[in-house]
């Protein structure tokens, strides 16, 4: 297992309906948009698709965050992130203006393969509080794993365990990101290069692990 450099950017484009970051993982470069602004996803999408193709088979990284439940009280899905290629997209849904038709239509796509690891309570969440989520293909990227490398434990694993099973790199998980305020209305730094990697890595894991040819 290596190390690897992580970093982030500010790219030179900023406008009041959203910001973009160059996120660094190792060698890759993800472009990353963050942005409550239901046009703004509607735009992302739009780019997405003319350069893929709107029925061309595709995997998805997908992840959500939210602040650390209570005893008392369990937190709604706070970020969706979604990964395509170099691509990523952070929708703060806690602030969202709306849930935009183009995301709805994109979940539902099923040319997109949606993986992440425990995405199936991702998408209950994401169904739960905010009412979308309903007819994704998806795959769990731990039973994925577990399949090929014929590891049942890989079943129970976490993003980091199957980072490192599976790309070779340590994925840095450090608890003062994992458990903060994910509701705020200015994300940090750390914050969005935390989420941005996250679901671009559960992209690259999909890729090796051919989601959609399972």
């Amino acid at each position: 297992m290596a190390g690897i450099t992580t970093s982030i950017a500010d790219e030179s484009f900023y406008s009041d309906r959203h910001s973009t970051y160059v996120v660094n993982f190792g060698n890759a470069v993800i472009r990353t948009t963050l942005t409550s602004d239901s046009g703004v996803v509607t735009n992302w999408l739009h780019r997405v698709n003319n350069s893929i193709g709107l029925f061309s088979r595709r995997i998805v990284g997908l992840d959500i965050e939210w602040r650390p439940h209570s005893r008392q009280y369990t937190n709604p899905a706070a970020t969706l992130q979604i990964c395509v290629g170099n691509r990523c997209l952070i929708f703060q849904l806690l602030h969202a203006d709306r849930i935009p038709s183009s995301l709805t239509d994109f979940m539902s796509n099923r040319n997109n393969v949606f993986v992440g690891v425990g995405i199936e309570s991702d998408l209950r969440m994401l169904q739960s509080d905010h009412n979308f989520g309903f007819g994704v293909n998806f795959k769990d990227l731990r039973t994925l794993a577990a399949e090929r490398y014929t590891t049942r434990d890989l079943r129970q694993s976490g993003l980091k365990r199957l980072v490192d099973v599976v790309l070779h790199v340590d994925l840095e998980k450090p608890p003062s990101i994992t458990t903060s305020r994910w509701d705020r209305e200015r994300l940090s730094h750390a914050q969005i290069k935390y989420a941005a990697i996250d679901a671009y890595a559960c992209f690259r894991i999909g890729t090796v692990l051919r989601a959609t040819s399972t």
